[in-house]
């Protein structure tokens, strides 16, 4: 499958393998019994794994190494939008 096709099973609304609202997990997400917890993460988008001399570190936490969607805005999600008459300055 060609990388452009891979791109739309992975979350977009997330720095992580997952989505924060009805995205689910990244397709692509693997996990090695055989190594140690720490360094059992791999990524079939990236082909490489944490366990690898010159891999990725952070799959085992689930944290997105491929980039996909880097430029996420959170505060769209954390923040609520305030009224004008919410910010504005008030003199007592």
């Amino acid at each position: 499958m060609k990388k452009r096709a891979m791109k739309k099973w992975i979350p977009k609304d997330s720095y992580y393998c997952y989505g924060h609202k009805r995205t689910g997990k990244c397709k692509w997400l693997r996990f090695n019994d055989k190594v140690e917890y720490e360094r059992s993460g791999f990524c079939m988008y990236l082909q490489c794994g944490d366990w690898f001399k010159e891999g990725t570190i952070l799959l085992w936490d689930e944290c997105k190494a491929c980039g996909v969607s880097d430029n996420f805005n959170y505060k769209s999600l954390r923040e609520p939008r305030r009224r004008k008459w919410q910010t504005r300055n008030k003199k007592y």
